[in-house]
């Protein structure tokens, strides 16, 4: 099924990624490095540590949320696949004769699906962490001691995790440039892609300001709600520890 052109559009080119997936991905990589910068060399209190997860937090939300409200392949339904598409397109990618998709492919959506679920895990563990002497998380009180201390060595083993993610990530975008001959990395940055025959070809939806306003607003928040130990009253006294 070919993708529909708009009157206007470019032949060659057609939009692959909406604004919200492409701040979203880029932030997302800035982050988790510094993640790991802010914890290996930021001070004992991990403020700039804390700092740096409570905007991982903001934009997991945002993600999740945008993957309702958000253009056609930021939306959740559009890249969910069973096991029957993800092991043909496996196949396919075997034979190096991967089938097109606008979006995130089979195995590509279930990189994302499952990042987003350990970024979301190793939130929630940053969450309830303490060190017992300097580092607290915003809702270690919430638990007991031995527990929040518990919740620290889930979250720093968690993040070798990540780093296996990102790896295998990475490695991917690697095989499908000098193997497959697909740049993986341009799209994400122009947000277009090749005019094709893609199987979840369709007509994008139009993103609407006011739906990412609502998006960000939402998320912030949620954030704001969570880190504040569900007490926005709290807020300040939290975000200064």
């Amino acid at each position: 099924m070919a993708f529909k052109l708009e009157a206007g559009e470019e032949k060659s080119r057609v939009m692959a990624w909406d604004a919200g997936v492409r701040v979203f991905h880029w932030l997302l990589v800035i982050l988790v490095v510094n993640a790991w910068v802010t914890a290996e060399w930021g001070d004992m209190e991990m403020r700039w540590h804390k700092w740096n997860g409570y905007a991982i937090f903001f934009i997991l939300v945002f993600r999740l949320t945008w993957g309702f409200l958000g253009g056609h392949t930021a939306r959740f339904i559009n890249f969910i696949y069973g096991p029957a598409k993800i092991f043909a397109y496996a196949r396919g990618l075997r034979a190096r004769k991967p089938s097109k998709y606008l979006g995130h492919n089979p195995l590509g959506a279930l990189m994302v699906l499952l990042m987003l679920v350990v970024l979301l895990g190793q939130v929630a563990s940053g969450l309830f962490s303490s060190d017992g002497l300097f580092a607290y998380g915003p809702l270690s009180g919430f638990v007991r001691e031995s527990t929040a201390e518990n919740f620290a060595l889930i979250h720093e083993l968690g993040f070798y995790l990540v780093l296996l993610l990102v790896f295998l990530h990475v490695g991917a975008i690697l095989i499908y440039l000098f193997v497959l001959h697909e740049n993986l990395v341009k799209p994400m940055l122009t947000g277009k892609k090749n005019y094709q025959d893609y199987l979840d070809a369709a007509q994008p939806t139009k993103v609407m300001v006011l739906r990412l306003f609502l998006c960000v607003l939402v998320s912030a928040f949620i954030v704001l709600f969570v880190v504040s130990g569900f007490d926005l009253r709290e807020l300040p006294g939290v975000l200064l520890a």
